[in-house]
């Protein structure tokens, strides 16, 4: 039961453990190819075109960034998760494999797919941060007072790059799993001071009985990064923030020069909502219908 459990948590292959069901990775062709226009080149994406195109299906992957991958193209950034990485370069050897039109640096607007000549429209446009600091520790607190400021990033942004050369950087942290204290570790290892604070009784809860638990917290040591769990914080100026102990009520300063936050994304709906308002036939998958972790995104 143990070894079926493991394989049914696999983020790599989703029919593992389910073979009997699925018949495996395997797909018969269609007796009836169709035309299929996928807007989003995430996760979801990517692998809603190659079962398409395994079954026959005639697809076009249209992808504003310049590169496919989406969320786990910014993962795979994080220290020691590289090998996501090696996922997205096999997804991109598969669809050109199976002559998957796929435009990059592409938006397709409401107009564009209002008169696309296609039989099927899938979307998988994802999800984006909130941008708020809401911390679930203060649930009467909309928006983080400060969190509207050019120095506050999310973790998507450090991750595309946007980060400080140097610095102090405080890490709010709402999420407690590998999205928090992995771009935490990544900003050390960038040379910055870090500080990782979160609500939760202990920074990256969620990683608990996984393999990467014990190195992850290994290494964030090994470079001098500061944990404080069971923390809020309650204000952000950009010189630094206001933080308070959830276990004892006393309140401090953090002092830092960017505030970095990483909390549950938003679905980003606003392309489905147009298309919806115009009687567009579509369907929506993956994060855009409710953003989740990977792990948990097959069940």
């Amino acid at each position: 039961a143990a070894d079926i459990f493991a394989c049914r948590s696999t983020m790599i292959n989703p029919s593992a453990g389910r073979e009997f069901l699925w018949g495996g990775d395997r797909f018969s062709s269609t007796a009836s190819p169709r035309s299929v226009l996928i807007v989003g080149g995430g996760p979801a994406g990517l692998e809603a075109a190659r079962v398409a195109a395994e079954r026959g299906h005639r697809v076009t992957l249209v992808e504003r960034d310049a590169f496919i991958g989406g969320q786990f193209q910014l993962a795979g950034r994080q220290p020691s998760r590289g090998q996501i990485g090696q996922l997205v370069r096999w997804y991109e050897r598969r669809l050109e494999a199976l002559d998957v039109d796929v435009r990059l640096m592409t938006v397709a607007t409401a107009d564009d797919i209002a008169v696309a000549s296609v039989d099927r429209v899938i979307l998988a446009t994802g999800s984006r941060p909130p941008g708020t600091g809401f911390q679930r520790a203060l649930p009467m607190v909309d928006r983080l007072p400060g969190a509207e400021r050019d120095d506050v990033l999310s973790i998507h942004d450090v991750l595309r790059g946007a980060a400080p050369e140097t610095g102090r950087v405080l890490v709010l942290d709402d999420v407690n799993d590998w999205r928090g204290l992995g771009t935490a570790l990544f900003l050390l290892e960038a040379g910055h001071d870090v500080t990782i604070v979160t609500s939760a009784a202990v920074v990256a809860g969620g990683l608990y009985h996984s393999a990467a638990d014990g190195p992850l917290r290994e290494r964030f040591a090994s470079f001098r990064g500061v944990m404080r769990p069971s923390t809020v914080v309650l204000d952000w100026d950009g010189a630094g923030a206001t933080v308070r102990s959830t276990l004892t009520g006393r309140q401090e300063r953090i002092d830092a020069d960017t505030l970095v936050i990483a909390e549950t994304p938003v679905a980003e709906t606003a392309l489905a909502d147009e298309l919806r308002a115009r009687g567009v036939a579509f369907e929506a998958i993956g994060d855009c219908v409710a953003p989740r972790r990977a792990s948990l995104a097959f069940y």
